[in-house]
């Protein structure tokens, strides 16, 4: 391959990828900018609110005030109520939805849900001293 062709080749693997990623930004944007937001706030002992209410028309959200990185945990059969197109960090994972690693000060979108209640978890682990502790809440999809 000479070096022209190289060039070029290298030149529309950008351009798709540029594609791609603002594609995926633009979907983001549609599961979760263009709805009302509601937030969940995680503190080192309790999440405000612990029953969150929303409309199904609701994006949704978890933000980490506490100072330990936390796992935000569903389980599995909740994927299946997600109405979302684009891509968030929850994974299913074994027989759990999961937020891997939310980060202090970090912010987690699960978007939105099919009507129902879910039950779900924010696991911290033991650190700096604090025990290990498991909070638990609940998402209600009106």
């Amino acid at each position: 391959m000479g070096r022209g062709t190289w060039i070029r080749t290298q030149a529309l693997a950008t351009a798709t990828l540029g594609l791609m990623a603002w594609a995926a930004v633009a979907q983001a944007e549609a599961d979760h900018a263009s709805h009302r937001q509601e937030i969940v706030a995680v503190t080192a002992t309790r999440l405000v609110p612990t029953v969150l209410s929303v409309s199904s028309q609701d994006a949704f959200g978890w933000l980490n005030y506490s100072p330990r990185q936390v796992t935000i945990a569903f389980d599995a059969e909740v994927a299946k109520e997600l109405r979302c197109t684009g891509p968030s960090g929850f994974q299913v994972d074994d027989d759990t939805l999961r937020f891997g690693s939310l980060t202090p000060q970090g912010f987690a979108t699960l978007c939105r849900l099919a009507p129902g209640e879910y039950d779900y978890r924010v696991e911290m682990p033991a650190g700096d001293g604090a025990p290990e502790r498991t909070l638990v809440g609940k998402i209600v999809v009106q």
